[in-house]
């Protein structure tokens, strides 16, 4: 699988916050992993944190589907960061856990779309990913 992580920032101020500061590190720990199984049935899945800021809020609270492409392979899915987190642990718990919650919500869409996805070792990956990041 090909995993996108990135960001919808709802205010210019956002761009030095907490939250942008943990996406980029989790997002260049990733390029350095380069994660992708290269599989003939090789899917994406896109993982867009919303932040809400002074030019408006997040329209949904939680994690939805935003849209999926049986001819791509590849599924978008947005999280709401809540505006009670500004502490980067809490901001990189919360990150992890979108995305395991990710995970498992592409597996059912994938699997309603009849596109194998291999769920178990999508979060075996992750669980590998976010111990390696905490080393550093």
């Amino acid at each position: 699988m090909k995993l996108h992580i990135s960001m919808h920032l709802r205010g210019p101020e956002l761009a030095d916050s907490a939250a942008v500061s943990v996406v980029r590190t989790v997002v260049r720990h990733l390029h350095v992993l380069d994660h992708d199984t290269k599989t003939s049935n090789e899917c994406s899945l896109t993982l867009v944190f919303c932040v809400s800021g002074s030019l408006g809020r997040c329209p949904f609270e939680g994690i939805q589907v935003d849209g999926l492409s049986r001819r791509k392979r590849s599924i978008v899915i947005k999280a709401a960061v809540p505006d009670c987190l500004s502490n980067p642990i809490e901001l990189e718990q919360f990150m992890f856990a979108s995305l395991r919650e990710a995970i498992h919500l592409a597996k059912d869409k994938f699997s309603n779309a009849k596109i194998p996805f291999l769920r178990d070792e999508e979060l075996e990956f992750v669980d590998q990913f976010r111990a390696s990041l905490s080393q550093q």
